[in-house]
């Protein structure tokens, strides 16, 4: 599905007042569920991280048209998304057949998309009531000690600490 991320003017309410978001534009018209997100966050958060999330979803819809008849369960897809963020899809030979070219992201970034995606997924699993992408879970009693482990040495080891 071939899309393009245009800014528009968007109208919420009665009122006239205009919102400028980014609007994703596929064959089939405006991605209307991430129009309604953004509008329902625009003013909690900064116009940047709108942008990316925009960017993020625009480079999902990308991956599902490369990759849509690789996956049959969207959890198993997503999961795919995220490994090609991390690793980039071109080989080492430089070939890449599904046509992404993209370079692999540092981690950092990586976790900020998919925390955006996630986010999104879950808003929509709510308003839509469908299945999110990223479903939450309960922590295992060993993934809890190593989160509590970590968050001690952190606190320990912080320059103020003593304080």
């Amino acid at each position: 599905m071939a899309h393009v991320t245009v800014i528009a003017k968007v109208v919420g309410d009665n009122t006239g007042i205009v919102a400028e978001i980014p609007v994703i534009l596929t064959d089939y018209g405006p991605l209307m569920p991430l129009v309604r997100y953004i509008m329902a966050i625009k003013y909690v958060r900064s116009a940047s991280t709108i942008t990316k999330i925009a960017q993020s979803v625009g480079l999902l819809l990308d991956y599902m048209d490369a990759n849509h008849d690789c996956y049959d369960d969207p959890r198993e897809l997503f999961a795919g998304f995220v490994q090609r963020l991390y690793t980039g899809t071109v080989s080492d030979d430089g070939q890449d057949p599904s046509g992404l070219y993209w370079n692999g992201r540092t981690p950092s970034v990586v976790r900020q998309m998919v925390m955006q995606l996630s986010a999104f997924s879950d808003w929509m699993a709510k308003e839509q009531d469908t299945q999110p992408f990223n479903p939450w879970r309960q922590a295992t009693h060993a993934e809890e000690m190593l989160a509590w482990a970590a968050w001690h040495h952190k606190r320990d080891r912080a320059f103020l600490a003593h304080t």
